[in-house]
């Protein structure tokens, strides 16, 4: 279980994506930033949407389980598997990505 706050940077008309922290290997990292960075371009106003299809992306890559909760500004605990836990930074919103296979 981790507790965490985060609060994004000031808005930025970029979407630059960058790895907070977590507890991922580098190649699941490079992986999130590929899908994370693809799908922002696609919807970089709506932050449902962005959330809804980075799930689904890596549901079917990656096995079902993935959860994704973004926003500019929010707290909150999660009980992930070993490994699969990252915060990202991508433009002016933070996003929380985790796997919870149970």
């Amino acid at each position: 279980s981790k507790m965490f706050h985060l609060r994004a940077q000031s808005p930025v008309a970029s979407m630059s994506l960058t790895f907070v922290k977590g507890d991922i290997s580098d190649e699941l990292r490079r992986n999130l930033q590929g899908v994370i960075g693809t799908v922002a371009a696609e919807n970089q106003d709506n932050q449902e949407a962005m959330a809804r299809a980075v799930k689904q992306r890596l549901d079917s890559s990656l096995g079902s389980g993935w959860q994704v909760v973004i926003g500019r500004s929010y707290s909150c605990q999660v009980i992930h598997e070993k490994g699969s836990f990252a915060n990202f930074s991508i433009g002016p919103y933070v996003m929380a990505v985790w796997r919870a296979g149970f």
